[in-house]
């Protein structure tokens, strides 16, 4: 009877020391929801790309090391980039959001990509992980979620993220039902 009290202590300190130790330690901040649909016709050259937004709120830098596709229906990774946001002359961030072809779109915020493996984001910043998706041979193709494996600064071992913005490539996003 003593030993299983002393092992449930054990669990609720390990428990309590572990929480204590997840809340003080640096994190990436990723999408907890939200959307972003591209209309694509079937005959369009793909890829799309899809600015994830991520972030550092911590004290120590953070290497980010890879990002692939979760939760996926119908959707293939081409390609990924860190592109650190752009801030203009008149006081706004620019951002990666949906792009046919960033190249052309956006120049100056391209310009400034780098690759995700060894990208490192400093305290109190932010970058997005441009992925280049297309579709397999479906009508639609969608992505509930990306995982974004890092690596704190100083630390041994690997960390992961999962971010659950929903990407979706189709031919009328205006009458797509996602519960369909």
């Amino acid at each position: 009877m003593k030993t299983g009290r002393m092992l449930a202590a054990l669990g609720c300190l390990t428990a309590v020391l572990g929480a204590t130790s997840c809340a003080v330690s640096p994190i990436l901040n990723v999408p907890g929801g939200d959307e972003m649909c591209a209309s694509v016709l079937t005959d369009q050259a793909e890829p799309y790309w899809f600015g994830v937004p991520v972030s550092n709120p911590g004290q120590r830098a953070i290497a980010l090391q890879a990002v692939r596709l979760g939760e996926q229906d119908h959707m293939v990774l081409n390609d990924s980039y860190a592109v650190p946001p752009v801030q203009q002359s008149d006081g706004t961030t620019l951002g990666v959001g949906g792009m046919r072809d960033p190249a052309k779109e956006n120049p100056d915020l391209w310009a400034g990509r780098q690759p995700v493996d060894g990208y490192m984001l400093a305290p109190g910043t932010d970058v997005f992980l441009t992925l280049a998706l297309s579709r397999d041979a479906a009508e639609t193709g969608r992505v509930r979620s990306q995982v974004i494996t890092y690596r704190v600064d100083g630390e041994l071992s690997d960390r992961q993220a999962t971010s659950r913005l929903r990407i979706i490539l189709t031919e009328d996003c205006q009458t797509l039902n996602e519960d369909a």
